[in-house]
């Protein structure tokens, strides 16, 4: 890969909602002490507090890690990082990183869903997701799906199976057809930094189309996911 200093913008995953979900974590206790007298439920709180701040904290300090990114620019195209940053104790030596010229994007776009679902006590709940969809040419996208597949299908580290397991399923790249390249950019689990915008902007200044959501939303139909897989 290119050195450092020669990447014309990065894309990484913000640190701030993982600490964000620490401290609150952290203070569980004290509120719990506030509202219960019991003792017993008092040290449950503090038994969940110190599990979930290990947990939130794990995932915090991983975005700190420099592996931590999702794409890098250069002057002639862009590298995507197919592994989570949540992966970082793996091998540097896999394949996880592929390169795609400028002049092999067909047209990038902003894609924004929205999706409902049961909640606490049967409320509806409305989450809304927004990706980067890459319209590659010469149906490229598909290449990339042997890739996200052996990421996801790699054998963890042994000294923590079950947890190396459950990030495995995290990976920062979706396929939807044969030529559409898709990075969740927020949603519950993702926020990507910087914005779409700046993203937009640096691609358009290298002759690659952005288009708006009307244009994406007719310009690639619906299709079966080739893969599809995030956390």
């Amino acid at each position: 890969m290119a050195d450092r200093t020669e990447f014309t913008f990065e894309c990484r995953q913000s640190i701030w909602g993982p600490v964000g979900l620490t401290v609150i974590f952290m203070v569980i206790p004290a509120v719990v002490k506030s509202f219960v007298d019991t003792q017993a439920i008092f040290f449950i709180s503090i038994a969940c507090s110190i599990l979930l701040s290990v947990l939130a904290w794990r995932i915090a300090k991983a975005a700190l890690y420099p592996t931590n990114w999702v794409i890098k620019g250069t002057v002639g195209g862009i590298y995507i990082k197919i592994r989570s940053y949540l992966n970082f104790q793996l091998s540097a030596d896999d394949k996880v990183v592929v390169y795609i010229p400028y002049g092999d994007i067909l047209t990038a776009e902003e894609v924004e869903e929205r999706h409902q679902s049961k909640g606490f006590l049967g409320l509806t709940k409305t989450e809304s997701r927004t990706h980067l969809n890459l319209v590659l040419k010469h149906n490229d996208a598909e290449k990339i799906v042997p890739y996200i597949h052996a990421e996801v299908y790699r054998e963890p580290p042994e000294q923590n199976q079950l947890a190396e397991r459950v990030n495995h399923l995290h990976v920062q790249v979706q396929v939807h057809g044969p030529e559409v390249l898709q990075i969740p950019w927020y949603d519950r689990n993702t926020r990507i930094n910087p914005d779409l915008r700046v993203v937009f902007r640096h691609l358009a200044e290298r002759g690659v189309k952005v288009l708006d959501g009307k244009e994406a939303a007719a310009a690639v139909p619906p299709s079966d996911d080739l893969y599809s897989e995030s956390a």
